[in-house]
């Protein structure tokens, strides 16, 4: 599916590098209308292209990075059975992210319980009840 859509935002037609994104705030504001008057959390889980950063950003989002070291990360895609080559770490989809300005950065080197607590601190930080 990453290819896939990968190759549809390089078409060299108007409007291709945004679909991806432009689908993804419809689907944002058709949820956000469904809430009527009741506060709406949105989460956007990846961010992968400095267009999608620049919209993300436009709209007010909070931007928080994960970051693991890569040797953990190769090692957690492997027990996932992910068909991984060490060449994908250094896709511009994999590397922009790095040079993106963030408001918050948590670092994923522990359990999975604690990236949990890290982000329910982060979330009692932001003040969002979940």
């Amino acid at each position: 599916m990453r290819d896939f859509i990968n190759g549809i935002t390089k078409l060299p037609v108007p409007g291709a590098e945004s679909v991806w994104v432009d689908y993804e705030f419809r689907k944002i504001n058709d949820y956000i209308k469904r809430q009527c008057c009741r506060p709406a959390n949105v989460l956007i889980t990846d961010i992968r292209k400095p267009i999608e950063y620049d919209r993300v950003r436009a709209e007010g989002f909070k931007i928080v990075r994960i970051v693991a070291p890569e040797s953990l990360r190769i090692e957690r895609a492997k027990k996932r059975g992910d068909k991984f080559d060490a060449a994908d770490l250094e896709h511009a989809t994999e590397t922009a992210v790095d040079d993106f300005e963030v408001d918050y950065e948590i670092t994923n080197d522990g359990t999975i319980d604690e990236l949990y607590a890290n982000l329910d601190a982060l979330m009692a930080d932001l003040g969002v009840s979940v």
